[in-house]
């Protein structure tokens, strides 16, 4: 018996409304063609907390037809969380039901959902969660996934009676065993950027607790980082161009343009040129030319690395990652500079933050 379609991150608005739109329609097909009982919507569905209009219609348009035959379940993400009346209670109505603090049955199991939260709030909501609760749908970020320094809380702080914690957040698909039952992470229905894998999924829960990956089909996207010679970047292309056409006839027009990524050594005469002429007008193409040097390349891996740090995790990501061996005290101090830069009169913040990147070398 497939009990629900665990789903998370959709992120409408973020990029690539096109992708995001197939993507969607694909997770409305697998919910019909499994017949769930329930859906699971496991936060940041959309992307930010103000909406535009065609955000708001594909929500509307993919909940309906989800809610026509089952029950959707929806948890709030830190990038859409308001603090009255949810968007999607907003623009679903009962269609989608607001899991927050609230239990339901699926069967003989009770499920219950709990918003995303700051660490101190999360610790206390997890205390009170029913004693009876058999799967926690969320979205946190949890320490297990995340690292000590970067989570809320760890798995073991939820109530053992718990089998199943279902949770947003983790731009991965993971499962993950918590002891007394499994954790699991679908992660977004689409990349958000060049630091994630390329293969999307959602999850199929089927009694008794079974845990089925389904993937999900989306535009074709490649990165190749360290081409050193005219042979690397022609093995690069050849790879590209494989996966292209294994992979363009599937997808719709709208999506059949595939996103190519290469960074080659500046020394490689006529590199550009060649990329152009293989690719066409097949693919969207970012060129990143490094230094020949072998410092220099180091350094340019090095700069493509915190740049995926930031995308991935933002400011504050970063700056925990790279002041991790800081003090206390220090790391502190700079991310009291990050908050202010971003909640008030920011110049003097900003030129401050700059001084310490230039004093640490990461400008």
């Amino acid at each position: 018996m497939n009990l629900a379609l665990i789903t998370a991150d959709w992120h409408i608005g973020s990029q690539d409304y096109d992708c995001t739109e197939y993507a969607i329609n694909q997770v409305v097909d697998i919910a019909d063609s499994q017949q769930v009982q329930q859906v699971w919507l496991l936060g940041d569905i959309f992307h930010k907390r103000r909406q535009e209009s065609l955000f708001v219609k594909l929500a509307r348009r993919a909940i309906t037809r989800l809610a026509e035959h089952r029950k959707v379940l929806f948890v709030q993400g830190q990038h859409e969380k308001t603090l009255k009346t949810p968007w999607l209670s907003a623009i679903c109505g009962s269609s989608a039901t607001h899991a927050h603090k609230t239990s339901t049955l699926l069967n003989a199991k009770t499920v219950y959902g709990l918003d995303y939260e700051d660490a101190e709030t999360l610790q206390i909501e997890l205390e009170q969660v029913p004693a009876d609760t058999d799967i926690l749908l969320t979205h946190q970020p949890w320490k297990d996934f995340m690292g000590e320094d970067r989570g809320s809380a760890w798995f073991n702080q939820v109530p053992p009676a718990v089998s199943l914690i279902a949770t947003g957040d983790l731009h991965q698909a993971r499962i993950f065993d918590i002891g007394h039952g499994q954790a699991v992470s679908p992660g977004p229905i689409i990349t958000q950027n060049w630091g994630e894998t390329g293969q999307t999924f959602i999850y199929i829960l089927r009694e008794p607790n079974i845990l089925e990956a389904i993937p999900l089909k989306g535009r074709i996207r490649c990165s190749y980082m360290d081409c050193r010679t005219m042979d690397d970047v022609r093995a690069a292309l050849e790879d590209w161009e494989k996966a292209h056409d294994r992979g363009v006839c599937e997808l719709p027009a709208s999506i059949q343009k595939s996103a190519l990524r290469i960074a080659y050594s500046d020394n490689i005469v006529g590199a550009f040129g060649e990329i152009q002429h293989c690719v066409g007008n097949r693919a969207t193409v970012i060129v990143e030319p490094f230094s020949s040097s072998e410092a220099s390349a180091g350094r340019s891996e090095e700069a493509a690395f915190r740049a995926s740090v930031v995308l991935r995790e933002g400011m504050e990501g970063c700056l925990r990652t790279f002041y991790r061996k800081d003090d206390d005290t220090s790391l502190q101090r700079r991310l009291r500079l990050w908050r202010a830069a971003t909640t008030g009169d920011s110049t003097t913040v900003w030129n401050q933050i700059d001084q310490e990147f230039k004093a640490k070398g990461l400008e």
